[in-house]
């Protein structure tokens, strides 16, 4: 039997026939239904922070059902080099994601999944920015050895912003 693409769901029947002195057998019978490949709705978006630094853990992507049609579930990929992983169910409206190292840019995307296929993909581009890499270099021959009494200027490289462990934000401190 051959369904027309028009057809949604319905009833089928069958019996046999004798073709003989006896009467016809007992029907069976089932009932079709017809469901669709998923599809997307529109333009749709996926929910969620599109710059991230490396080193982030429990950053949350979501999309809403209405995003998409006839799917039962999702299907969610990561595509952000190694250290970037989906630590939650990957079914789900919802994934959480954790950028460890090695994560470089790149996207998230899910579809919507049924018994019949998958929708087409949507998408969101991801950056991931690196962490700083900070150095300190003193800036007096001799390095960090001194002598009793001298001070030492240390300068920090690396970062757009510093915080020193005595609590100065400045990009040099004196260490006496």
């Amino acid at each position: 039997i051959i369904y027309s693409t028009s057809f949604v769901t319905g009833d089928i029947e069958i019996y046999g026939e004798s073709g003989s002195v006896c009467p016809d057998g007992a029907s069976s019978s089932r009932t079709v239904t017809r469901s669709e490949i998923p599809t997307i709705n529109g333009a749709p978006t996926i929910t969620g922070d599109n710059m991230v630094c490396e080193g982030s853990t429990g950053v949350v992507y979501s999309i809403t059902p209405a995003d998409f049609d006839h799917e039962t579930s999702y299907e969610w990929q990561i595509a952000c080099g190694a250290g970037a992983t989906i630590t939650s169910a990957t079914t789900g409206t919802t994934v959480t994601v954790s950028f460890n190292a090695p994560s470089e840019s790149g996207n998230i995307r899910v579809r919507g999944v049924n018994a019949c296929g998958v929708s087409g993909w949507v998408q969101l581009d991801i950056t991931v920015n690196p962490l700083p890499t900070v150095t300190i270099n003193t800036l007096v021959a001799g390095g960090e050895t001194s002598c009793s009494g001298a001070t030492v200027n240390l300068q920090a490289a690396g970062a757009a912003t510093y915080v020193w462990s005595t609590g100065s934000t400045a990009n040099n401190i004196d260490v006496a």
